[in-house]
């Protein structure tokens, strides 16, 4: 006999409560601890609300730690012991986290305000703080068992920092500075100091000047990054003497690091994508297409920093994104990109559409790397600075100001100069760069003076304002919000046809009189048939 159960149950409620307070939710197969199949891509995107009825009703709900459940870290206790010790620390530090039960011990979620936790297995307890996923009520552990919330306040666990969890020494995924050892310099320092190429900077003090700020990205002291720069003697410091050079160098990068303040480095994922960000903003881009093919290269080279490696991983919406045109565009100025062998691209990432990308700069013919100077700022990161907060604006998208305007206002910003030698340095027609000068000036970010062309300072709200006046304000927002249900939607995809293959593969009746239903199970061992719900404690393919 069997019994066709009308949709919903705990599951499917809870599921639909957790991923409404925001955590990353998804279906693992009910009475274990095992996903329907490759899981990876949700380390990177969650699913959509809207499939997760048609997967949680037979499933066992499973939460991945991370930034993308909030920065959700859980304290896995695998014996009473640990369980208890934990939770009196808790105790004693008022903190309050969701506590849920265990077969031996139990977990402690909370969430971590300073970003996300290092993974950690210690002994009999574990720490799952980042693409990690555990087990959330009313799954069904293997032996059988319910779990259940043993506490549980508010919609999701509390926020807790760093400095409060001291007790147990937790560290921050991907941001934690390294033991320094000479080997894995970062990039800068190692081919500054190591190397003695000071290629890409106007001279030894400001290539020294940005080794020294490498190495304060990487968490090295004043103290240690005075002992290297002894040990490796580079002519600006053997020139300025160690007591100068600390007061010149190391307290002004130190000071500057300070007012522009960037997420921490470690040493051994430390690359140097400065040079490429020289590159391309000092080369022309002529043609119809120069614009945007400037533009994407410069966001490949912001995909580079963030991904602190090389090759790094890029996705078209990504770079989208960060150049403020859409996807289309963006694959096809990929493709002439390659052509011209600006980049080369690797096979796609194992759990995405994202591809691995390696940047390149033509060399002049003798084999070497052409790579323009920069003379942006002390530093010479003012152009990564500026991709990261201006270039990426509204204000350069169609519609807007674009990014011939984009190109000329970005030059202007490094030097003056004149509609002629503008129009030389960025690739684009006289008429063209006369056109946008006269829309940059209307707008506040140029000026003219006896035929020589300077950029006006502007930061984020003046461009916000010109924006509104072209209407292209909110674009970005919305391509995020849309690239994001799009990513959400093809994952949801992805995981609900493994459910469904799994479930075709084991709806035979398992050999103990029991058959999946549309809701529950049917027991044929009971006369009449005994209908069970998919939260009971007994599963067919537990049987």
């Amino acid at each position: 006999m069997s019994v066709l159960l009308p949709f919903g149950n705990p599951a499917v409620d809870e599921a639909h409560r957790l991923y409404d307070a925001g955590l990353n939710v998804f279906p693992v197969i009910k009475g274990t601890k095992l996903p329907y199949g490759e899981h990876g891509m949700l380390q990177m995107c969650r699913m959509s609300r809207s499939y997760l009825r048609d997967v949680m009703w037979c499933s066992n709900i499973a939460v991945m730690t991370g930034r993308l459940s909030a920065n959700l870290f859980v304290l896995d206790c695998d014996s009473w012991e640990s369980f208890a010790t934990i939770g009196k620390e808790l105790a004693q530090h008022q903190i309050q986290p969701w506590i849920r039960n265990g077969c031996d011990g139990g977990q402690y979620w909370l969430r971590c305000a300073d970003g996300e936790i290092v993974n950690e297995n210690r002994g009999d307890m574990q720490i799952l703080g980042n693409r990690l996923y555990t087990l959330a009520p009313p799954s069904i552990h293997p032996c059988g068992m319910v779990y259940e919330w043993i506490s549980r306040e508010a919609d999701l666990p509390p926020v807790v920092s760093i400095a409060e969890m001291a007790f147990l020494g937790l560290q921050l995924a991907r941001s934690q500075p390294q033991p320094h050892r000479e080997h894995v310099l970062p990039a800068v320092a190692h081919r500054v100091l190591v190397d003695g190429n000071t290629d890409g900077y106007e001279g030894n003090s400001e290539a020294e000047y940005a080794a020294c700020l490498s190495l304060i990205c990487a968490g090295h002291s004043d103290a240690d990054i005075a002992e290297l720069f002894k040990v490796f003697g580079p002519p600006h410091y053997l020139k300025a003497g160690d007591r100068n050079f600390r007061r010149q160098v190391i307290v002004k990068a130190r000071a500057w690091h300070e007012a522009h303040p960037m997420p921490m480095k470690a040493n051994i994922t430390t690359v140097d994508h400065l040079p490429y960000v020289s590159w391309a903003t000092k080369r022309p881009w002529p043609g119809r297409s120069g614009g945007i093919d400037r533009a994407v290269y410069l966001a490949l080279c912001e995909r580079m920093r963030m991904e602190r490696r090389t090759p790094f991983r890029a996705s078209v919406r990504e770079v989208a994104e960060l150049a403020a045109v859409n996807k289309e565009t963006v694959s096809k100025s990929l493709h002439r990109l390659e052509e011209n062998g600006y980049i080369q691209h690797k096979n796609e990432t194992e759990h995405s559409h994202a591809r691995m990308y390696l940047l390149l700069m033509p060399s002049n013919g003798e084999g070497e790397c052409v790579m323009a100077r920069t003379s942006l700022s002390p530093t010479g990161v003012y152009a990564t600075h500026t991709i990261r907060d201006l270039s990426g604006h509204d204000v350069w998208r169609h519609g807007g100001l674009g990014k011939s305007a984009k190109a000329c206002w970005e030059m202007l910003s490094q030097r003056n100069a004149t509609v002629a030698e503008i129009a030389e340095a960025t690739g684009r027609s006289l008429p063209t760069v006369r056109r946008v000068l006269k829309a940059l000036q209307l707008h506040g970010m140029a000026d003219e003076t006896d035929g020589t062309w300077s950029a006006s300072a502007a930061d984020s709200e003046h461009l916000d304002s010109v924006s509104i006046a072209y209407g292209t304000q909110g674009r970005g927002v919305k391509q995020k919000h849309k690239h994001v249900d799009e990513r959400e939607r093809w994952t949801s995809r992805q995981i609900t046809e493994q459910v469904e293959m799994w479930m075709r593969k084991n709806r035979q009746d398992d050999g103990h009189g029991s058959e999946a239903v549309n809701g529950g199970v049917v027991d044929q061992r009971i006369e009449g048939g005994e209908v069970r719900m998919a939260s009971d404690i007994y599963h067919l393919s537990l049987r």
